[in-house]
C-alpha cells in the first residue's frame, strides 16, 4: 500500500533519488525558479539532473519518489546518445574523442558538500538562466500560424552573440575540472610523500659516554630513503674519543653497502683520515651485522672486518649484510691528538631485504 518515499531534509545524498531521476522530475514554477534550474553546465548532460534535485533539497523542497505503478518510462536512448549499458562505451569514448566535457561526481562533489555543509542550495546559474533575458515569440497552443521571417532573423543574430550558457564562472565546468585535476596530484603527491615516509630508515651515530657505553640520549640521527644513495655528514662538538664512535646505518635487515668515510678536523681544516684510503680492518661490525664476504669473532660480540668488497669499477666498497634489526658499524678510536669539533661525512646505501627480489 506504500506509494511514494520521502527523504527527509536531513538526508544525505545516499538516499535520495539520483539515479536517472531527471527521466521525470515534476516541481512548482516557485521551485524551479528558486534554484533557477538545471546547472547549464557546458558538458554533456550527465548527472545535471542530479545536481537540480541536489539543489533543491538544500534549497528546503523535500523529494517524493513516486512507487510502481506510478511510473513514468521515456524512450530508450540510441546507442552512444545516451547512457545504456550497451552503448556505454561507445558514449564515453565519443565524449573523449570530441573533447566534450562530462560532469562527472568526482568533479561535482566539492559542490555537495558545500551545499551539505552550508545548508543551502548554490546559485549555479545567473538570474538570465532558461534564456529569462531574451524575448521569444509566443503562439497559443493549437495555433500553426508561421512565425514572422523577421522575427526568426532577429532570433538568428541574437543566437551568433548570446552567451551559451548562464553558468556563473565560479561553476564553469572547465574550472572545476582543472580544480579537481588539481587535487587528484596533490592527493597524489600526499600519498606518495606517505609512502616515502613510511619506508624512512633510521640511521644514528651513538657517541660514547665517559664509560664507553651507548644510549639513545646521546646520538645523532637522521632518516634516509633506502635503496637511494644518502651522502650524511654528522658533526661533532666533543666526546671522550678515546672510546670508539657506533655507527647504526639502518633498524632493518638488508644489504648495506658504504662508499666513503671521511673524518675531518674542523678547527684545523685537517683531514684526518677516510676510506677509501684508510685501512678498512680497523673498523668492526657488531649487533646484527656481518661482514658480506667473511668475518673473524671478537670478544663482546664485535667482529673484525678482514677485507672490503671490490666493485666492478676496482672502487672499494665496504658491504655489510644486516639480519635484523640492530647493524652496528663500530669506528676505530681517533688519534689522542684531535680537536673538535669534527665532522664526519659518511656516503652509502640500503636495500632492504623485503626489497631483494627472490
Amino acid at each position: 500500500g506504500i506509494w511514494q518515499i520521502c527523504a527527509q531534509r536531513s538526508a544525505n545524498i545516499t538516499h535520495l533519488h539520483t539515479n536517472a531521476c531527471g527521466d521525470f522530475m515534476l516541481m512548482s514554477c516557485e521551485g524551479w525558479f528558486a534554484v533557477r534550474g538545471y546547472p547549464e553546465f557546458e558538458a554533456f548532460s550527465f548527472n545535471i539532473d542530479s545536481m537540480g534535485l541536489l539543489a533543491a533539497h538544500y534549497a528546503g523542497y523535500q523529494e517524493v519518489s513516486l512507487l510502481p505503478p506510478c511510473v513514468c518510462f521515456h524512450i530508450e536512448h540510441g546507442i552512444g546518445s545516451g547512457w545504456t549499458p550497451e552503448g556505454e562505451k561507445h558514449l564515453f569514448g565519443r565524449l573523449e574523442k570530441t573533447g566534450i566535457l562530462n560532469p562527472e561526481w568526482p568533479v561535482l562533489m566539492p559542490l555537495v558538500d558545500e551545499m551539505r555543509k552550508e545548508q543551502r542550495t548554490l546559485e549555479f546559474n545567473n538570474a538570465n538562466c532558461g534564456l529569462a533575458d531574451v524575448e521569444l515569440p509566443e503562439r497559443t497552443l493549437g495555433n500553426s500560424t508561421p512565425i514572422a521571417e523577421t522575427e526568426l532573423e532577429r532570433l538568428t543574430k541574437l543566437a551568433e552573440t548570446h552567451p551559451v550558457s548562464a553558468i556563473q564562472p565560479a561553476y564553469d565546468l572547465d574550472r572545476l575540472t582543472l580544480a579537481h585535476e588539481r587535487r587528484t596530484r596533490q592527493e597524489e603527491v600526499v600519498v606518495s610523500i606517505t609512502d616515502l615516509m613510511s619506508e624512512m630508515e633510521r640511521v644514528v651515530f651513538y657517541i660514547p659516554d665517559s664509560q664507553g657505553g651507548y644510549s639513545e640520549t646521546s646520538t645523532i640521527a637522521y632518516r634516509v630513503h633506502p635503496r637511494l644513495t644518502t651522502s650524511l655528514i654528522f658533526r661533532f662538538d666533543e666526546f671522550p674519543h678515546r672510546f670508539p664512535l657506533r655507527f647504526d646505518p639502518c633498524q632493518c635487515p638488508g644489504l648495506i653497502t658504504i662508499n666513503a668515510v671521511t673524518v675531518f678536523d674542523v678547527s684545523r681544516g685537517k683531514m684526518i683520515w677516510e676510506f677509501p684510503g684508510r685501512e678498512i680492518s680497523q673498523f668492526a661490525v657488531g649487533g646484527t651485522a656481518v661482514l658480506a664476504n667473511g668475518v673473524l669473532s671478537q670478544p663482546r660480540g664485535v667482529k673484525k672486518l678482514l677485507s672490503s668488497s671490490q666493485e666492478p669499477t676496482g672502487k672499494r666498497a665496504l658491504s655489510l649484510i644486516s639480519t635484523g634489526l640492530d647493524p652496528q658499524l663500530i669506528f676505530p678510536p681517533l688519534p689522542e691528538n684531535v680537536e673538535f669539533p669534527l665532522e664526519i661525512a659518511i656516503e652509502f646505501n640500503i636495500i632492504p631485504s623485503h626489497s631483494v627480489p627472490d
